[in-house]
């Protein structure tokens, strides 16, 4: 529908600013009639405290008035209300008057004599307008706390990530921590069995008296011996290779090639040819020529 032709059914509110009280009659009952909420000031002196009192959508102002022009109230009024449209009119207009009433920062500019259909156009394009701006303004201020809101969640996903990245160091501490107790307390068991129930056993098998029990103090020694060779073997490897290089180390004891053992942990085959240089260089395995599947089964397989 053409903006000239519809109503804004009761939508906007006009502010008239003329000396000539006939101008503001007839303009204020033409808009009702056009939907628009219309009221007017005759005395411009009254026009800035009208427009503090009273919030007005469009004031359409005339400039040339008793002691004070249309041009010097327009950065007054955008001052006291921003979001006003104002409408420059008048029976003198020129190319710089017009120039000046927009740079002042006027929305449109109408000369007399009125054209009151070209009037109510001008104010429907100025209430459009003010009503886009508003929409943009409002658009602008949920965008903007989206924008907060997500920054406040960035903020927080990045504290619980410091948060998760000092726990996994703490949990990873922890755990070498215990890896190392356990290690300690294998050896201590270790050094235990072999420095008491050992020495102790031996002296019972040299006992006279309990000569007849000899072969099951001797079937006892053996068998603590090869618990203990066990422990101190699995010990002293896990003590020179990493948990991921002691499987590894397992697997190539229990005869798997390079190949088998990638498939069985799902790696490729050059990361497990890394682990086995490695695990040669700590085991001091210096010669190629030398098995590394037979010396983990020579010195690390109790007899």
């Amino acid at each position: 529908m053409d903006t000239q032709e519809r109503d804004f059914e009761g939508n906007g509110s006009l502010l008239i600013v003329d000396d000539d009280p006939e101008v503001c009659t007839v303009l204020e009952k033409y808009m009702a009639k056009k939907g628009i909420r219309a009221k007017s000031v005759a005395d411009p002196l009254k026009i800035l405290e009208h427009a503090r009192e009273n919030t007005h959508d469009v004031i359409l102002l005339d400039v040339v008035m008793p002691h004070v022009s249309g041009l010097e109230l327009i950065p007054e009024i955008k001052a006291s209300c921003p979001e006003t449209k104002i409408i420059i009119m008048t029976g003198y207009a020129d190319k710089d008057m017009a120039i000046a009433s927009l740079r002042a920062g006027a929305f449109d500019f109408l000369e007399k004599p009125i054209d009151y259909s070209l009037v109510f156009h001008a104010v429907s394009r100025a209430l459009d307008a003010q009503r886009a701006e508003r929409q943009v303004k409002k658009t602008h201020e949920k965008l903007k706390q989206s924008r907060d809101r997500l920054l406040a969640y960035k903020k927080r996903v990045d504290e619980l990530n410091r948060q998760l990245v000092e726990n996994n160091q703490a949990l990873s501490a922890l755990a070498k921590n215990i890896d190392l107790a356990r290690k300690e307390c294998s050896r201590e068991i270790v050094l235990k069995i072999r420095s008491l129930i050992v020495p102790v056993l031996e002296r019972l098998r040299k006992d006279i008296n309990l000569k007849s029990h000899y072969e099951e103090l001797n079937t006892i020694t053996r068998t603590v011996e090869t618990m203990t060779a066990d422990l101190a073997a699995e010990l002293e490897l896990s003590m020179l290779l990493t948990p991921h290089e002691l499987r590894i180390a397992s697997l190539i004891r229990n005869g798997l090639t390079t190949e088998a053992i990638a498939r069985h942990l799902f790696l490729a085959t050059g990361t497990i040819k890394t682990h086995r240089k490695n695990i040669r260089k700590k085991l001091g395995i210096n010669h190629t020529t030398h098995s590394l599947k037979d010396y983990l089964r020579s010195e690390f397989t109790p007899s």
